[in-house]
């Protein structure tokens, strides 16, 4: 049976990048669902850690625990227009989430078939061609579990960093990005995944 792929995006503020995937998974072949998971993270848990150098959550950021950027409407068009393919999992006005953990784990209860599990942020920018080509390694190979990835890492106008085992390139933490998934299963942080 085709591999569904099961993308997860958590956001806050996430335009203009948010739009870009929509095109991009428009393009795919097989089966695919989005849950993109919107909402002030409070400081707890994984990025607790932010707290002893200051970190805090400014009023000016958020609409009542949500987006003030135009990323909440244009998430309700988005699952408007693609109700089968895409679910928006949101905290009632006013609440934040527990931190990262509680929403990554938010999608996992209403994904009821085995199949990858694929976090995109909302500002990385995947290309069709490069899913297809995960989707299919992990179609051949039943006993691939997860996938690290290399990355271009934008810091500014025309500057990126694309130097290995350096900032933003450290294959001990970063860019695992897609799992072999079955229902029931839970993070168990986010940072790391």
């Amino acid at each position: 049976h085709p591999l569904p792929i099961h993308f997860f995006t958590i956001v806050l503020n996430g335009e203009p990048f948010i739009r870009y995937h929509e095109r991009v998974f428009a393009e795919l072949p097989f089966d695919w669902h989005w849950h993109v998971v919107e909402g002030v993270a409070a400081l707890k848990h994984d990025t607790g850690w932010s707290l002893a150098a200051g970190g805090r959550v400014l009023d000016s950021v958020h609409d009542q625990g949500r987006s003030n950027d135009g990323t909440s409407a244009y998430l309700d068009e988005l699952a408007a227009r693609h109700p089968d393919r895409v679910t928006i999992h949101r905290k009632p006005p006013g609440t934040f989430w527990d931190g990262k953990r509680e929403m990554v784990n938010a999608p996992l209860p209403h994904i009821a078939t085995p199949g990858l599990l694929w976090q995109i942020d909302a500002d990385e920018l995947w290309t069709a061609e490069q899913i297809r080509t995960v989707h299919a390694m992990f179609q051949a190979d039943p006993k691939r579990t997860a996938a690290y990835y290399w990355c271009d890492y934008f810091v500014g106008p025309e500057r990126l960093i694309s130097t290995r085992h350096n900032y933003a390139q450290n294959p001990q933490q970063e860019w695992l990005r897609t799992w072999r998934f079955e229902p029931g299963m839970t993070w168990a942080a986010h940072e790391p995944p």
